[in-house]
C-alpha cells in the first residue's frame, strides 16, 4: 500500500511540476526596441499600472557611430498582454545627454521618466 501511495504521489508531483513549467511564462520573450543597429541598449527599467499595463525605458545607443558614443533614453508602452501600444519613442530631447533612466508608473497609467544628464565632451 505504501509503495502504491508513493508512486501516485510521485506521479502527482511530477505532473504539477510539468504544468507549472509549461505555464510559468505567460508571454514569450520579445524584443522591446525597434532599433536594428549593432549597438547594444542597456539599463532597462520597467514599471506597471494597476491593470498590468507596463512601460519599459532604456539607455539607447541607436544614434552612435564607431567614432561617437551617443546615448539617449527611449521608452515603449505595452498592454498587460505584452502587446506594444504605439512605437518606441525618444524620451530625452538631446542626444548624448541622457543616461541611466528610471521610471515610475501611477495606478492610472500616467508615468514619469527620469535620467542622469551626461556631459558631451
Amino acid at each position: 500500500m505504501n509503495k502504491t501511495l508513493l508512486i501516485l504521489f510521485s506521479i502527482f508531483f511530477l505532473s504539477i511540476i510539468f504544468v507549472f513549467q509549461i505555464y510559468s511564462q505567460i508571454v514569450h520573450d520579445f524584443k522591446v526596441n525597434d532599433d536594428n543597429t549593432i549597438y547594444s541598449n542597456q539599463v532597462g527599467k520597467i514599471d506597471f499600472d494597476s491593470l498590468g499595463n507596463f512601460v519599459i525605458v532604456w539607455q539607447d545607443k541607436r544614434f552612435s557611430t564607431p567614432e561617437t558614443h551617443n546615448v539617449t533614453v527611449f521608452a515603449q508602452r505595452y498592454s498587460f498582454q505584452g502587446l506594444p501600444i504605439g512605437i518606441n519613442f525618444k524620451v530625452s530631447d538631446v542626444i548624448d545627454t541622457a543616461q541611466l533612466p528610471n521610471i515610475s508608473v501611477k495606478k492610472n497609467g500616467n508615468f514619469t521618466v527620469c535620467w542622469i544628464a551626461g556631459n558631451k565632451s
